[in-house]
């Protein structure tokens, strides 16, 4: 089973989704304070958070370091 916690807004999302995430997965970000908040979470630069195509994403898993990319459908 699975539980997926979904955010426009990451630096608002309640600390205990964080807490309890085993995988973390994030597209294009809009804003920079969002970049920045998740470029932290993810072990990533926040620039490039910014600046992904669309369907274009960056994942961790909780306990790791290594960072997978990919695209959707793809």
């Amino acid at each position: 089973n699975y539980i997926y916690a979904i955010t426009q807004r990451p630096a608002e999302s309640d600390k205990t989704v964080w807490g309890n995430a085993s995988v973390i997965h994030c597209h294009a970000c809009v804003m920079d304070t969002d970049a920045d908040y998740m470029g932290r979470k993810l072990g990533c630069g926040p620039s490039e958070l910014m600046n992904m195509e669309k369907l274009y994403y960056v994942e961790r898993e909780t306990g790791s370091k290594t960072l997978k990319r990919g695209k959707l459908g793809g």
